[in-house]
Order: structure tokens, then C-alpha cells, then sequence
């Protein structure tokens, strides 16, 4: 129901995928040899709200409320309520790699949040 309530807030919005596979290459360079990884991983819903995509993740444990840069994510002593942030963005990055040209805002719906402080961006 909290999900309910948080998504009204935002309508109309259309819903383009849920549990959607989202990957892309990532260049490594191994001994002098170039190669790929395949990275990426199942968004949980993406959505166009506003004219933006949104590329939107349900997290039920501690997720930071906000990151400050991008950089926040690669500290090695981050916080680890982190790390659902930078799961959505690579699912972000992995959307631009396979939508060129759009712009995409990730968005965590804190889910035992939502509905007391605002717990989605």
C-alpha cells in the first residue's frame, strides 16, 4: 500500500519494464590485453514520470536516504547503506548503453520508508 501512495504522488507515469534485465560491457585491460565484462543485473521497474525515465529500485533494508557525488560510491570506507544506490545506477548505466541518447534518473524506493519522510527519489 506504501508503494501505492508514494506512486500517486508522482502520476501519470507509465511503466516501460518490470524485473527487466539491464547489462552492458565494461572495458578491462588484463596483462596488456583488453577485454569486457558483462555487468549489470534485474532493475525492478522503469518508468517514464514527468517525461524522465526513472529507473527504480525497492530496497527493504538501509539504503542511504541520498548520495552527495558519484564519487560516495567508490570510497573504500563507504557506508554500506550505499550500495543500493550504486546498484541503481549501474542498472542506469547499463539503460543508456542499450537507449543512447535519453537520460535516466535512478531512483530508490525505501520501502520501510515510504510514506513518513519521503522514502523514494
Amino acid at each position: 500500500m506504501k508503494i501505492l501512495k508514494a506512486d500517486r504522488e508522482i502520476a501519470p507515469f507509465t511503466i516501460l519494464g518490470l524485473e527487466t534485465w539491464l547489462t552492458f560491457p565494461v572495458p578491462v585491460s588484463l596483462n596488456g590485453h583488453e577485454t569486457s565484462v558483462i555487468t549489470g543485473g534485474i532493475a525492478d521497474r522503469i518508468d517514464v514520470s514527468g517525461g524522465r525515465v526513472r529507473i527504480v529500485d525497492y530496497k527493504t533494508g538501509s539504503v542511504a536516504e541520498k548520495i552527495n557525488s558519484v564519487g560516495d560510491l567508490f570510497e573504500p570506507d563507504r557506508k554500506k547503506d550505499f550500495d543500493g544506490w550504486l546498484q541503481t545506477m549501474i542498472y542506469c548505466e547499463a539503460y543508456l548503453y542499450n537507449n543512447s541518447g535519453g537520460v535516466v534518473r535512478p531512483s530508490v524506493y525505501r520501502v520501510r520508508k515510504l510514506g513518513s519522510s519521503g522514502g523514494w527519489d
